[in-house]
């Protein structure tokens, strides 16, 4: 599933590698309901941490992002039942942590995320992987387990 807000906005710019590579996608976008977010009883978020560029020295992330042009963002995308605060201190922490993250994060990317969260678990996992699949599309090389 291609993200169809990046696709719209490089056609209105005529770019193949631009457009809107910041922003939260839209709920079509992710294929959910946009009343599946914000609800009270969700236990899970997702998030999106901002990875060194030093990430795309390893053939796995190269490999993981095969159109990736170089212009974009290095990113992992991740589900969490904490904070994303949290979750990233723990990563850091190397607690249950993501190797890319522990190694390579440098920061959370709210507006990425933060209109999305809270929901539950058959919910942010589909949101996981499209968020990731968004943001590839948007032309960032991105990490999603």
């Amino acid at each position: 599933m291609a993200c169809s807000t990046a696709k719209r906005a490089r056609e209105a710019k005529g770019s193949s590698s631009g457009g809107n590579l910041l922003g939260p996608p839209s709920s079509g976008d992710l294929g959910v309901s946009s009343s599946d977010f914000g609800r009270p009883e969700g236990r899970k978020s997702v998030y999106v941490v901002r990875l060194s560029r030093m990430a795309l020295g390893k053939k796995k992330f190269r490999r993981a992002n095969p159109s990736y042009s170089g212009e974009g963002l290095c990113l992992y995308v991740g589900m969490t039942g904490h904070s994303p605060e949290r979750r990233f201190e723990k990563h850091k922490a190397g607690h249950k942590s993501s190797w890319w993250v522990e190694e390579f994060g440098t920061g959370l990317i709210p507006e990425l995320y933060a209109p999305l969260n809270r929901m539950n678990r058959e919910t942010a996992l589909i949101v996981e992987e499209r968020l990731a699949e968004c943001l590839r599309a948007r032309g960032h090389a991105v990490w999603q387990n």
